[in-house]
């Protein structure tokens, strides 16, 4: 019997995996600062001194555990699922007729809707250990470790409370994701010329080049993430935000329309690098399972 188109496959999912694990690497450095910055402001340099004088050189690996689990976790749904939707798509195309632009970045929002759930829970962990001990905590307790984190938030708050920031996260993925898997297409057709052909088939050093790329694309809505940092950062106990409005209103009463874009420098320097290595991880893998569509 022949299997049906929409069974997931799981080769993209595990592909995602690997290729998360390759950019929280490469990225994690860069996103501590990043996080420090959206919450307390000042320069990068001044962070990253700061960092390594105060808390030593692998704290820029300070909260890993929770990407490593969650955006292994995140990417594993989001690329599993753009990869699957690719298939199903390409299934109503001629036979041989490769995915336009479009398509792939419908896919992508596809991709970004599921990845929502996974990424909010796993970054609110992350965002608190990173900042703990750096910005009020109006109340909060401090937390040994991201278990105790995750543990003590859910015991709290319950699911409500592990899922703060959840708007902020949903319209992030749903914006980014599209320009993400659709930029990541859109390079490797446009600035490299292969318009008959996907990124994957334009060798190792474009897809890195076509996936620095999509890292871009992917923080085009990069204000969007500033709220949502500072919503999953505020205390529980005696929270300086009532609403996603209420924070976007406080921060720009507070620091004015470059409130919106603390932390933009460590953000973008990080993107290249991390999903150059994202892709590149990814793509690896895949090309040991094969794809049966275009």
């Amino acid at each position: 019997m022949e299997r049906s188109k929409f069974l997931p496959e799981f080769k993209g999912f595990i592909s995602g995996v690997v290729g998360a694990w390759c950019g929280v690497f490469v990225g994690q450095p860069f996103d501590i600062i990043k996080v420090r910055l959206q919450n307390s402001g000042g320069s990068a340099i001044l962070a990253l001194k700061n960092l390594l004088s105060h808390e030593g050189f692998l704290t820029l690996w300070k909260g890993s555990l929770p990407p490593l689990i969650g955006v292994g976790l995140s990417n594993a749904v989001s690329f599993g699922t753009n990869e699957n939707t690719k298939r199903i798509v390409s299934s109503y195309n001629k036979p041989g007729e490769i995915l336009s632009l479009s398509q792939h970045a419908l896919c992508g929002t596809s991709a970004g809707f599921f990845r929502a759930f996974f990424s909010c829970p796993a970054e609110l962990v992350r965002i608190r250990m990173q900042v703990q001990g750096k910005i009020d905590p109006r109340g909060d307790p401090l937390y040994k470790n991201s278990i105790e984190c995750f543990i003590s938030i859910i015991k709290t708050y319950g699911i409500k409370g592990i899922y703060r920031g959840f708007s902020a996260t949903m319209i992030r993925e749903l914006m980014g994701n599209t320009l993400f898997f659709g930029g990541y297409q859109f390079c490797g057709r446009k600035i490299f010329g292969g318009e008959k052909l996907n990124a994957d088939e334009l060798g190792k050093l474009k897809i890195m080049a076509c996936g620095a790329f999509a890292g871009y694309c992917y923080w085009a809505p990069y204000c969007i993430d500033v709220i949502k940092s500072k919503m999953q950062s505020d205390s529980f106990a005696n929270p300086r935000y009532k609403s996603l409005l209420d924070c976007l209103k406080i921060t720009y009463k507070t620091d004015g329309f470059s409130g919106f874009f603390k932390g933009w420098t460590p953000t973008m320097l990080r993107a290249a690098p991390a999903c150059a290595s994202l892709f590149l991880g990814f793509e690896a893998t895949m090309s040991i399972f094969g794809r049966n569509y275009r």
